[in-house]
Parts: structure tokens; C-alpha cells; sequence
């Protein structure tokens, strides 16, 4: 899987669904972070979003738990360096 979104669709999305993570308790595409200010007329750096954030008990009035960041399949993945 060459693309990071066939990745999300196809990879990790079922994976969350299989360990019981439902809509929900998903927050895709959140902005973590509105940009560093860069100087002192206000300007800021880009927006920062992480691909995934899962809440418990749910995304409306839980907290945040882990966030995930999601690569294409074929660049060295967190397994891979685990071994």
C-alpha cells in the first residue's frame, strides 16, 4: 500500500474496528496544535493534525488516551524497529 489514506482505509481503520474502537471514540484528522507563533505580529507556523486521536469513554467527554500517526506501509514501521 503505497498511499497513506489506502493505508488508513485498509490497515489501520479495520484494526481499530477489531479492537473495539468505534466512531465514537475516534477522532480523525484532529488538529493537535494551531501552529507556533513565529514572531511578534502573531503569525504562526502550520497547523499540526494527527491522523488519529482515541478517547475513552468517547470523543465528546472523555480524554484522550494515544494519538496515531499513520505512514504508507512501506516506510520502516514501529514493528520493524522493535526487532
Amino acid at each position: 500500500m503505497e498511499d497513506e489514506n489506502l493505508t488508513k482505509k485498509e490497515l489501520v481503520e479495520p484494526l481499530l474496528r477489531e479492537c473495539g474502537w468505534t466512531d465514537e471514540k475516534i477522532w480523525k484528522e484532529k488538529i493537535i496544535s494551531i501552529g507556533k507563533v513565529l514572531n511578534e505580529k502573531g503569525d504562526r507556523s502550520a497547523q499540526r493534525r494527527a491522523d488519529y486521536v482515541l478517547y475513552y469513554p468517547d470523543k465528546y467527554s472523555g480524554f484522550p488516551i494515544a494519538v496515531l500517526e499513520v505512514e504508507r506501509e512501506e516506510q520502516e514501521s514501529f514493528r520493524t524497529k522493535l526487532k
